[in-house]
């Protein structure tokens, strides 16, 4: 056994030695500037941020990232602090939901098992400073890693759900050359005009009561789905909305306005209230 971890030391030492010396080797960097990286990367004073737009790569203050993430997370109309780590208790609701649905035929064991997660991890928040807004010092975009968490495989699933529905929207754009081509048959006349709109904190500012109302229209004038699993599709989203949570430092909190960034079906369901939003003050 003492030889057999020497050798296997001694192997691992070497891939690792040669890793390092092919890094070293495809980069451009020079060697004092490969060590001028490796000092910042190692700087507890600091934190390195890709930006929200355009790329670029941001170095923030630790101290005041710091306090601009609580400065955000104060927002009492947005956030709740919690008094403990809410999983337990939101675990054994998932599941409740669940069971009703495979009960009732509405998911089958595949689906079940797929959206039932036995061993969640903590959704984290972070944020991404947004350059394009300000430079000194940049607005954040707060972003919740939701990766492996309780509630990542029942967004993904209601993300496909709605997906079909928003390529169906009156506004829908898919990309650049959609846009292109849309303008391509334009006819300009006379009297038209340009006009931009932009919505401010669009994601946080979402009432729940709002977007469910959106998917539920959607849901009736665009899916063959039956009342019963309207319905279904409907309880799990609420229950989606109302128990994002996240931890940031040792303080657990709760979203209580709005859909958080990050979430998988929270694009979709955020052009799906757009769209009812064009539709009702827009499309008439």
């Amino acid at each position: 056994m003492t030889v057999f971890q020497e050798v296997l030391e001694r192997e691992l030492t070497e891939i690792n030695n040669q890793r390092v010396l092919n890094v070293h080797r495809s980069s451009k960097l020079t060697r004092k500037q490969e060590q001028a990286l490796s000092t910042l990367r190692n700087c507890s004073d600091i934190i390195i941020r890709v930006a929200d737009k355009g790329g670029l790569v941001v170095v923030l203050d630790r101290e005041a990232y710091h306090t601009q993430m609580v400065g955000l997370l104060s927002d009492a109309s947005t956030y709740r602090k919690l008094k403990r780590n809410p999983l337990d208790g939101y675990q054994r609701e998932l599941i409740k939901i669940l069971d009703k649905g495979r009960s009732s035929g509405l998911l089958n064991d595949k689906e079940y098992d797929f959206l039932c997660v036995e061993t969640p991890i903590t959704p984290i928040i972070h944020a991404l400073p947004k350059t394009h807004k300000n430079v000194n010092p940049p607005p954040l975009q707060p972003i919740v890693s939701g990766i492996g968490s309780l509630l990542e495989h029942l967004g993904e699933w209601l993300d496909i759900l709605m997906q079909s529905m928003v390529k169906r929207l009156p506004g829908y754009l898919r990309d650049t050359s959609d846009v292109l081509r849309a303008f391509s048959s334009l006819v300009w006349r006379e009297g038209y005009k340009w006009l931009t709109m932009d919505m401010v904190s669009l994601y946080p500012s979402i009432p729940h009561h709002i977007a469910l109302e959106a998917l539920k229209y959607y849901l009736h004038r665009y899916s063959r789905h039956s009342t019963d699993y309207v319905d279904y599709i409907l309880d799990v989203t609420k229950f989606l909305l109302s128990h994002n949570y996240f931890r940031f430092d040792s303080q657990f909190y709760l979203q209580v306005r709005g859909v958080s960034m990050g979430a998988k079906f929270s694009p979709s369901l955020e052009n799906l209230v757009m769209g009812y939003w064009e539709e009702c003050f827009i499309f008439l």
